[in-house]
């Protein structure tokens, strides 16, 4: 069950994080 979560859903978040904290590098505001 836990493999299955962190393959699942916390992928995604990753994901998700990862466009923001890339948007915010680009607008140079990080």
């Amino acid at each position: 069950m836990v493999k299955e979560y962190k393959n699942g859903e916390n992928h995604e978040k990753i994901t998700f994080i990862n466009s923001i904290l890339s948007y915010i590098s680009s607008s140079g505001e990080w």
